[in-house]
C-alpha cells in the first residue's frame, strides 16, 4: 500500500480528527513527508484540515 493510501486510511479511521504528529508516529514516517502528503490530500479534496487536525471528507 502506498504511503498516501496509508495516510488516507488512517485519517478515515479518526472521524474526531488526527494531528500530523499522530500520523507521523502511527506510520513511522518523517513529519515533512507526512505533511507533504496530507497537503496533497487536502488539495485534492480527499481530507479536510481544521487547525491542527485532519478529518475525513
Amino acid at each position: 500500500m502506498k504511503l498516501e493510501e496509508q495516510i488516507l486510511t488512517l485519517i478515515n479511521e479518526h472521524p474526531e480528527g488526527i494531528k500530523l504528529t499522530e500520523i507521523e508516529k502511527a506510520l513511522g514516517v518523517a513529519r515533512i513527508k507526512a505533511g507533504n502528503i496530507t497537503r496533497v490530500l487536502v488539495d485534492e479534496g480527499k481530507v479536510r484540515k481544521e487547525g491542527l487536525l485532519y478529518f475525513p471528507k
